[in-house]
């Protein structure tokens, strides 16, 4: 006979067919091959259970939170594999339903009342020449277009209000005085390398080419191999200075020790005279004053071998001072040297950052300046940089080709005499970098 909690238990959680609501923008095939990535938003629902329903991000580590299953891997799976998944782990888990009159009743959950579905997909990507680049939401069944027309539509006139003329000129005396300071941070990082390593000189290799003069560039190399060598040889200088005081101390060292030895010999045969002196003096074959110089004798010698030992104790601790000094230099020497080389990275790297910032600003003022053909009937460029498992993949594609969640889509626009011949230099630089 079946106990009444058991009976409410059937009542609640009648067995109903499974509905899967799946939000996918593609065919039904291709919603089953979906594969969930960081950005998707999952929702639970359970039949019965409405204090089930949960939605969890999965984050960028590929994870997503649930109630009662706590953390589950999502990321790069398939939704139906992830549903597979949890519609194993949530039967297991127990759970309490609780009536409007404060009753709790066992609720045991099927297989097939539960849900999963994707509520928000990570958005689509949009860069170039579109009025508003940035993120879009996905939708089942977005378009290139439809991605381009909710980023404002196709716009290359970026510094619209501004003379392109002047904006170039001024873009490129910033472009260049970037790629000086990038040049000057070369050679210096190259140096303080060198100083780091004790090299006898300072490695170009690997020196990124850069658009300056060779006049400028002699000028950096020749200020750096002077203060390299400066500075290599006063640092050279102080240990060298160092180390000779060690040694000097040890020298004294060792001198000391020996005629601590010797004193000590020395005033264990006068500590012995004196002891058969006395022994003769109480038999009577000495005088009292010959007891009395072997007594001063045997003071004297303990007398000074106590104050060589003092010295030779002093002398160790001066030692040790000037050990302690030479590491503590050669230590702070080591650690100042990769304090600038870290200051000198990171000043390089935000250099990088801003001269592809001029580089593309660089391109756009002269896209500006050249003729537009979109109104010839010129046909913006598409691409999109989708990731497929672990590897991005590019994609070359028309207005009409449906996207999917997590696009990047390229939109560039087609144009005339790009950038002129005087632009030819800085585009390319800024290409290569």
């Amino acid at each position: 006979m079946t106990s009444p909690h058991a009976r409410a238990a059937r009542l609640l959680v009648p067995i109903l067919a499974l509905q899967l609501v799946v939000a996918v923008g593609f065919s039904s095939a291709a919603s089953a091959e979906y594969r969930l990535n960081a950005g998707d938003i999952l929702e639970i629902t359970v039949v019965g259970a409405p204090e089930l329903l949960f939605r969890a991000p999965i984050d960028d580590d590929g994870h997503a939170y649930f109630p009662m299953l706590g953390q589950i891997s999502a990321s790069d799976q398939p939704l139906s594999e992830l549903r597979r998944t949890i519609r194993d782990l949530l039967p297991t888990k127990v759970f309490r339903h609780r009536t409007v009159e404060g009753r709790e009743y066992p609720v045991v959950i099927q297989p097939d009342e539960i849900s999963v579905t994707v509520a928000e997909y990570r958005p689509v990507y949009l860069n170039g020449d579109v009025a508003k680049p940035g993120a879009v939401p996905y939708r089942p069944g977005l378009t290139a277009l439809q991605a381009v027309a909710l980023a404002g539509g196709y716009d290359v006139m970026r510094f619209r209000g501004k003379d392109p003329f002047l904006e170039s000129a001024d873009l490129r005396s910033e472009y260049y005085d970037l790629w000086t300071q990038f040049a000057q941070d070369q050679w210096r990082l190259a140096r303080l390398r060198a100083e780091l390593d004790d090299a006898p000189q300072i490695d170009r290799r690997g020196f990124v080419d850069t658009p300056l003069s060779s006049a400028v560039l002699a000028q950096f190399e020749s200020s750096e191999i002077d203060q390299f060598t400066a500075s290599t040889a006063d640092f050279k200088k102080e240990k060298k200075h160092l180390e000779e005081s060690v040694a000097q101390e040890d020298n004294r060292i060792a001198v000391l020790t020996q005629q601590v030895q010797q004193e000590r010999e020395g005033a264990d045969a006068d500590a012995a005279e004196f002891a058969e002196t006395k022994k003769n003096f109480q038999k009577g074959f000495v005088p009292t004053t010959r007891l009395a110089d072997a007594r001063r004798i045997d003071l004297i010698s303990s007398t000074r071998v106590l104050q060589t030992t003092a010295v030779l104790a002093q002398i160790q601790r001066e030692r040790k001072e000037v050990g302690r000094k030479l590491e503590a230099t050669i230590d702070q020497h080591r650690l100042e040297l990769l304090r600038q080389i870290e200051g000198t990275e990171v000043h390089m790297a935000v250099l990088r950052a801003r001269l592809q910032s001029a580089g593309d600003k660089l391109i756009y003022t002269g896209m500006i300046r050249s003729q537009l053909v979109r109104g010839n009937g010129g046909k913006p460029d598409l691409s999109i940089v989708r990731l497929e498992g672990t590897s991005p993949t590019h994609l070359s594609i028309n207005e009409d080709a449906e996207l999917r969640p997590g696009d990047v889509l390229e939109v560039s626009l087609r144009l005339e005499d790009l950038a002129g011949p005087k632009d030819s230099g800085p585009s390319k630089t800024a290409n290569r970098r």
